[in-house]
């Protein structure tokens, strides 16, 4: 009676070990079985937004916002100016003496230029303003002048230009704000000799 007992009560065991062996894998099977795969992109996938990294400033500082964009904005203001070179050349008894006329050939490198409180690009300001400001040349002109007895005579030059001023401002990214600013844009058109008594 205790052998067949005995044999009895293992049998018990081993059936349940294998009935809970059972229950277990069918679970896993079931819990694989309740998942979505995930479906992969075909092809190559375009970026709908650049993934901008902020530079990290120093320990106790904040970053810098130098992620910008700068904008040419509307001209407010438009004149006429000159930039005078000053004398370029002298004639009578304290120069080159001449006894009647004086005559003097110049040659000097013209140019459109502008300035801005922030860094637009030269064709951004170009098509702003409405002239290119990279534009330069060079020049010769020649200029006569009467020379008096006795006199001295100096011949001064003048850059006579189309000047237009503008508004401009910065957009910073990282936080949203903006800085304005101003900018100057002039457009070189006229040459102007002139002559002081000295």
């Amino acid at each position: 009676m205790n052998s067949r007992f005995k044999r009895g009560l293992i049998f018990v065991a081993v059936m349940l070990v294998l009935c809970l062996i059972s229950s277990v894998v069918s679970a896993a099977t079931i819990d694989q079985a309740l998942l979505t795969p995930g479906i992969a992109p075909e092809g190559p996938q375009t970026p709908i937004g650049m993934i901008t990294k902020p530079v990290q400033g120093k320990p106790g500082v904040q970053p810098d916002n130098i992620i910008f964009t700068d904008y040419f904005d509307s001209i407010y203001n438009s004149y006429d100016g000159y930039h005078d070179r000053g004398e370029i050349y002298r004639a009578g008894p304290n120069g080159t003496p001449y006894p009647n006329q004086a005559s003097y050939t110049y040659t000097h490198a013209v140019a459109n230029s502008f300035n801005a409180s922030f860094n637009i690009g030269d064709d951004v300001v170009s098509t702003g303003v409405g002239f290119d400001v990279t534009y330069t040349e060079s020049r010769t002109w020649t200029y006569t002048f009467t020379v008096g007895p006795g006199q001295t005579v100096a011949l001064h030059y003048r850059d006579w230009y189309h000047v237009k001023q503008f508004n401009c401002h910065r957009h910073y990214w990282l936080d949203g704000s903006n800085a304005y600013g101003t900018g100057s844009a002039e457009n070189w058109y006229m040459p102007q000799f002139y002559t002081v008594m000295v």
